[in-house]
């Protein structure tokens, strides 16, 4: 075989290789942040974050206490938390705020406050990845609803902040 015919088959094949090895893989999940609005600072000097598993806040996973230790940023009279328990969840994990797949409870014991996030829907997307698809950007999926104190709120939320009113 002569050496121009081997480099064509070479070159073939390794482009075959190169298109042909790319996978399907999840998209970031939505990084759910909590922000309190119009509470005193007095009252924001613990704030308990309880994370249940999605039955009627009957299974305690997981609780933490937001205080001077963990702080929150703090934007005029909103105080906005950012604390994630950084499960498994879904297909990825969300890195910085809450992730579905879990309901919550905030608790702000100087307010005898208790509000409860329930039901939320994040609508999974994919996107190629591979030799083929050398785009690095990163695809996020998007919350369709949520409930607040069993209040549901619908849209396509890709960053979502639940705000919640004293």
């Amino acid at each position: 075989m002569n050496e121009k015919l081997k480099a064509f088959y070479s070159i073939t094949i390794l482009c075959f290789v190169f298109t042909s090895c790319t996978v399907r893989v999840a998209c970031d999940n939505v990084n759910i942040k909590i922000a309190l609005v119009s509470f005193p600072d007095s009252s924001l000097d613990r704030i308990i974050i309880r994370q249940f598993d999605t039955t009627q806040f009957h299974s305690l996973l997981d609780s933490v206490i937001i205080s001077n230790k963990y702080p929150y940023e703090k934007f005029g009279d909103t105080a906005l938390i950012t604390y994630s328990f950084d499960k498994k969840q879904g297909y990825t994990t969300s890195p910085t705020g809450l992730s579905s797949g879990y309901d919550y409870e905030v608790y702000i014991p100087r307010e005898d406050t208790v509000i409860k996030l329930a039901g939320i829907e994040e609508k999974y997307k994919m996107r190629t990845a591979g030799y083929s698809n050398l785009d690095e950007s990163h695809c996020n999926n998007y919350i369709i609803s949520y409930k607040v104190n069993e209040k549901k709120y619908t849209g396509n939320f890709e960053a979502l902040t639940i705000y919640l009113h004293k």
